[in-house]
């Protein structure tokens, strides 16, 4: 597998990734408004569209985990304070992102960088878990979380929660998901769910196919098709447990 480059350019930092057709992680549609995102050979979750794009229903499996490493505490007393603090962790979740085989990535021009509003936190974050709607009548642009955020008393969630006061806490990386008029939650459920124990604004570094020219995020990410079609997505919503009444209730509110 090849490396991808980087380069800083006006929005973020720019990523050329070669050699990747196919990514590990990666949207795939059929007809009549379903799609899936694919982990490797696992479905994460499934998504069946309004018959008049009003809105998508989604069952997530909860069998998602992220393409980054953990982050080691010492890392982040490193880098608490440092100028570029934003650009530092953009480099190393650039880097993550590259040596995954399991994440976004594929061939093309990519960019990495700082969302400063964070509203989509407080408005549009997707509370319900397995089935969701996100009602793009009403306009919804919100974050998917991929997995069941963990509780404000585990492990992970109380070292965290240390950080957040500190005002150390690493940035959640977000993917951008034109399928869905959102974006991914690819990494951070457990500082999420501190930041929202602390009742502090996490930094948010979302990830978009882009420009490879300028930089800037382009509108649209990439979907592949289905192997076997709408029957293929019809058996494996029927194996991994999904409801269709749950998802078409969803859809009729």
């Amino acid at each position: 597998m090849e490396r991808a480059s980087s380069s800083v350019a006006d929005p973020g930092l720019m990523l050329t990734v070669p050699g990747r057709r196919e990514p590990g992680l990666r949207f795939e549609v059929a007809s009549g408004g379903r799609m899936l995102l694919r982990r490797r050979d696992d479905v994460v979750f499934f998504g069946l569209v309004h018959r008049w794009r009003y809105g998508v229903a989604l069952y997530r499996t909860g069998s998602y985990t992220s393409p980054l490493p953990p982050i080691p505490a010492e890392l982040v007393r490193r880098s608490a304070g440092s100028p570029g603090w934003f650009d530092q962790w953009a480099h190393r979740f650039a880097g993550w992102l590259d040596a995954a085989g399991d994440g976004p990535l594929h061939d093309g021009a990519w960019v990495l960088r700082r969302r400063k509003d964070t509203h989509i936190l407080t408005y549009d974050l997707v509370a319900d878990f397995p089935y969701a709607h996100l009602d793009w009548f009403a306009g919804w642009h919100g974050i998917v979380p991929l997995r069941p955020l963990p509780g404000p008393e585990s492990g992970r969630v109380k070292a965290y929660r240390k950080q957040a006061r500190d005002g150390v806490l690493p940035p959640l990386l977000l993917g951008a998901a034109s399928a869905l008029d959102g974006y991914l939650l690819l990494d951070g459920h457990a500082r999420l769910a501190a930041a929202l124990a602390e009742n502090v604004e996490p930094g948010l570094l979302v990830l978009e196919p882009s420009d490879p020219d300028g930089g800037w995020p382009i509108p649209r990410s990439r979907a592949w098709p289905i192997r076997g079609g709408v029957e293929a997505w019809e058996d494996a919503f029927r194996i991994r447990g999904g409801d269709r009444s749950r998802c078409h209730e969803l859809l009729e509110r």
